[in-house]
This record gives structure tokens, C-alpha cells and sequence, in this order.
């Protein structure tokens, strides 16, 4: 019977390999696919600025930013430990999380499990800094999200103030 099972000639569809893809057909089409979406990211990015009225820079890896309020602190480094104030949101003004329901966010530059955006964007920052970031999709939590409020391939935007420097 486990054979017959296995075996059953009337549902058994042949593959022909011209039908299948090659790698190089694979990869094209990722490629393609994941460039769309990321034009669609940084159209989305750059509407959102424009509705705000922001007047950001963006860095060589995609991250927007415009610091609205200068401290008078040390600049941050890597391998120091940053304090910081924040909320963060989606671009469609979802509140996501805050430091005044959650308290001051306490992360090693460059090391600690936090969004490789915010490590990138923290170094941008003296003691005493307000600046509002926007974290394209693959620098904030990526193609699964943080699994609680970000969704998957979802912008992200920090309202982030350098507290201190450790």
C-alpha cells in the first residue's frame, strides 16, 4: 500500500529542465524585485520628509537626517555606551515605542543588538543632540520586523535625543 501510495503514476507531472529557472535567472529576478522595492522604500522616505517639511540629509547608506536641536557635547563614538530619549515610528505616524513608557535606552555603539541604522546614526550625534532619523527597512528591523509593533520591511522612524555618553 506504502508503495501504490508513493507511486501514483496519475498524479506524477514530469519537469522538463527548460521550464525551470537557471541561478543566474533566480538572482536577476531578486535582483530586480528588490531594487523595486527599494525605489518604492525611498519614494515613500522622501514623501514623508516633503509632507513634514523636514530638511534632511541622507548618508551614503540611506539613512535621512536632520538635527533639529545641537548640544553642546562630546560627539559619539564607537565603543562608547549612548544614552538616549526616543520614540519610534512608522512612517504613517504609528507610534511603535518611547522612552517615557519605557525609560532611557541604554546601547554599546557598534556592538549591542540594536538596529545597525541606529549604531550608523547615533555616531552622528554630540551629547546633548535632538535629531529625528529615518531608518530605511534594511538598516531599522528588516525583511521579518522586530515580530511585537514593526512590521516586516518597514521604515522606521527615530525622534532620538543623546542624553549621555558613557
Amino acid at each position: 500500500m506504502f508503495a501504490q501510495a508513493c507511486n501514483n503514476n496519475a498524479t506524477d507531472e514530469k519537469i522538463n529542465p527548460a521550464d525551470t529557472l537557471s541561478q543566474v535567472e533566480v538572482n536577476t529576478k531578486l535582483i530586480n524585485s528588490n531594487t523595486m522595492f527599494a525605489v518604492q522604500e525611498r519614494d515613500e522616505i522622501q514623501e514623508y520628509i516633503h509632507h513634514h517639511h523636514y530638511n534632511m540629509q541622507a548618508t551614503a547608506s540611506g539613512i535621512y537626517y536632520w538635527i533639529y536641536q545641537k548640544g553642546n557635547g562630546e560627539q559619539a563614538k564607537a565603543g562608547e555606551t549612548a544614552v538616549v530619549k526616543f520614540t519610534i515610528s512608522l512612517l504613517d505616524g504609528t507610534l511603535c515605542y518611547s522612552s517615557d513608557k519605557e525609560g532611557l535606552k541604554s546601547f554599546l555603539i557598534g556592538k549591542d543588538q540594536v538596529e545597525t541604522g541606529l549604531h550608523e546614526a547615533v555616531q552622528l550625534m554630540h551629547v546633548g543632540d535632538k535629531a529625528v532619523f529615518i531608518l530605511p527597512s534594511n538598516l531599522a528591523a528588516g525583511m521579518v520586523g522586530d515580530r511585537e509593533k514593526i512590521p516586516p520591511k518597514a521604515s522606521v522612524v527615530y525622534d532620538l535625543e543623546l542624553v549621555s555618553l558613557k
